[in-house]
């Protein structure tokens, strides 16, 4: 009687409490064979060196941009978006406090593939010309060096993931992550994301006969938002008529407004020509059954002509459909977004799926992580790249260790540049002197000292800069000054993220030491000393 009254006691308990049992579970698991190996009597500290010593395996490295970390399950998030993706972060590391170097793609990449932040790359934005300095390996170099087949799968054309400027330097094979379906006959609502390369790639035997490294990129829930209804509708109660949901609505709302008005894209010079040019390759109907790389290809030859690129006008057509304002408005936007995270991680399950069939996720490092956050107009901007605020820097970072097998939550201040470090460190292969971030393979160990007190950096594409450490973070514009960047005093910020997360209480006038600390942080950082 009193051991059924104990187990009753017990079960109310973890239920009041709301836990997880399989994150328990694979904790446990985790700790235990952590322990196993150290306190084992064939020796302890070989058989540590053993648990993380990942030589020789392959590595996939998935880039989902622009995905901010609080909409994930596994981050906290209330709402079903990402199933798949909590599944694997249940057998992995999950780091909390992950940060991009920037809030924009083409400089956050540049960090992530060379451990150096965005000042010293230098490559900003596809608006300027510069790139990567040809003494700088990127991970890819350093890993096809030292035996590996390199893989990519993302954009080739793309000017904001613009690969020729430094990042797809070494990669052996580079395959397009857009869809071999006709681009008016995907299924209503769906995007750019299908990774059919990368799966025929793994399913391909000739393939598993050296060790590889695969990248893979998407910018699957870039704005515009667009999902099936179907997915839409787990995320809200309704579609709205107003606002398009598939590239085949806006792309009929563009061209009413191009016919309207084609001042909004062409320079009057030439608008005849254009306009009709236009409307011959691009009419709604004209477009069925074109391949979705050619229409890509055909919009960059009309780009001499014009004031700015079609994709960029689709996306300010998009947002002229929602009032920012409106709180409805832009809780429906978040719907949208969550819609297309949730059809991201349909694909990203497949993926792990297909490694699993092949039998190759038991020898793959896995990681997932993302360029960049989103903003929803919490400090009054929308999508990213000019603010340095969380919602666009804070972006989740999971590596799957295939003999750990366990969930560890990782607490600590990291950031993108700790990628490339951590990855060669896993594989036992050098880390380059220029890589400024830190292997994370001692906070995966539990060994937290030398992450104590460590400040963090990231950087806009409108030259703003910020500094943290614990939970303080500062934020301020800079400019050039000759060849290099300083700091102007100009737009300080100053925010304690233990007392307001959400950035909205601005200390700089009551907290000037902190924020002078932080400041001098910059200062060096900027000077390269």
């Amino acid at each position: 009687m009193e051991q059924d009254q104990e187990k009753r006691i017990l079960v109310i308990l973890l239920k009041s409490v709301k836990i997880k049992l399989r994150k328990i579970i694979y904790a446990f698991a985790f700790f235990l064979l952590l322990f196993s190996l150290l306190y084992s009597s064939r020796g302890s500290e070989s058989n540590f060196r053993e648990l993380f010593n990942y030589k020789g395996y392959n590595i996939v490295l998935i880039s989902l941009g622009p995905l901010r970390s609080d909409h994930l399950g596994c981050y906290g998030y209330s709402r079903n978006t990402s199933p798949n993706t909590d599944r694997l972060a249940g057998r992995s590391f999950v780091f909390k406090n992950n940060h991009s170097q920037s809030s924009i793609t083409l400089s956050s990449q540049m960090s992530l593939f060379t451990s150096m932040h965005p000042h010293e790359h230098r490559v900003f934005s596809p608006l300027e010309s510069t790139s990567l300095n040809i003494k700088n390996s990127t991970l890819t170099q350093i890993l096809r060096e030292n035996g590996y087949k390199t893989v990519w799968i993302g954009p080739l054309d793309n000017p904001w993931v613009d690969i020729s400027r430094g990042t797809g330097r070494g990669f052996d094979e580079k395959y397009s992550h857009l869809p071999d379906t006709p681009f008016f006959e995907l299924p209503e609502g769906r995007k750019d994301i299908a990774w059919d390369n990368a799966f025929a790639w793994i399913k391909n035997k000739d393939n598993r006969d050296k060790k590889f490294f695969m990248a893979l990129y998407t910018d699957r829930v870039h704005s515009p938002y667009f999902a099936s209804d179907e997915s839409i509708l787990m995320f809200t109660d309704k579609i709205s008529e107003a606002i398009p949901n598939s590239y085949k609505k806006l792309f009929q709302k563009t061209i009413k407004r191009i016919i309207n008005n084609p001042s909004l894209i062409f320079l009057e010079s030439s608008i005849e020509k254009n306009k009709h040019l236009f409307l011959q390759q691009y009419d709604i109907d004209n477009l069925k059954g074109q391949d979705y790389q050619d229409i890509m290809r055909r919009f960059k030859e009309l780009q001499a002509d014009c004031l700015q690129s079609l994709p960029m006008l689709f996306d300010r057509i998009f947002w002229e459909s929602i009032d920012t304002s409106n709180k409805s408005d832009m809780e429906y936007v978040k719907a949208l977004y969550d819609a297309e995270i949730h059809e991201m991680d349909e694909t990203l399950g497949i993926l792990i799926e297909e490694l699993e069939n092949s039998g190759l996720l038991e020898k793959t490092v896995v990681v997932i992580t993302s360029d960049h956050g989103e903003e929803f107009f919490e400090h009054g901007s929308i999508e990213h790249g000019g603010t340095l605020y969380e919602e666009a820097t804070h972006i989740p970072l999971i590596i799957f260790l295939p003999k750990n097998g366990g969930y560890l939550e990782v607490t600590e201040l990291v950031q993108s540049i700790d990628l490339m470090p951590t990855v060669l460190d896993l594989v036992n292969i050098r880390i380059p002197d220029y890589a400024r971030g830190i292997s994370l393979l001692p906070l995966m160990k539990q060994d937290k000292q030398v992450f104590s007190g460590r400040y963090i950096y990231a950087q806009a594409q409108n030259d703003k800069i910020s500094c943290r450490i614990g939970n303080w973070k500062y934020i301020s514009d800079m400019n050039m000054d000759g060849e290099s960047y300083v700091l102007n005093g100009k737009n300080e910020e100053l925010y304690d993220l233990s007392s307001d997360p959400l950035e909205k209480v601005n200390l700089i006038g009551v907290k000037s030491e902190t924020a002078k600390q932080l400041k001098e942080k910059i200062e060096v950082l900027l000077s390269g000393k």
